[in-house]
């Protein structure tokens, strides 16, 4: 869980499921993750999915939606990007 990174400087009220701020923070990211992917153009949120939840190779992310291998890893670099962009807006500033 994203949380669990800053969970070791809270102070108060730990759990098994962590600190309720670290829930809360998991929640948020889970938020801005879901948010940030359905902004992506339909062929990257695909591919992004295929890779980063399916843990689908490029070939076999080619092989199932029919895109071309080139293709699979040019959508795939740019979904990531647009996603760290994205996501980077809501991260914790230290």
């Amino acid at each position: 869980m994203a949380g669990n990174a800053i969970g070791w400087q809270l102070a108060g009220g730990q759990s098994r499921d962590g600190s309720a701020e670290d829930q809360v923070a998991g929640r948020q990211l889970d938020a801005d993750l879901t948010a940030a992917l359905r902004a992506l153009p339909d062929t990257h949120r695909v591919v992004a999915y295929l890779a980063g939840v399916e843990g689908c190779s490029h070939q076999e992310i080619a092989d199932v939606t029919g895109i071309p291998l080139g293709s699979v890893k040019s959508s795939l670099h740019r979904a990531r990007h647009r996603l760290r962009t994205e996501l980077s807006a809501h991260a914790p500033r230290s």
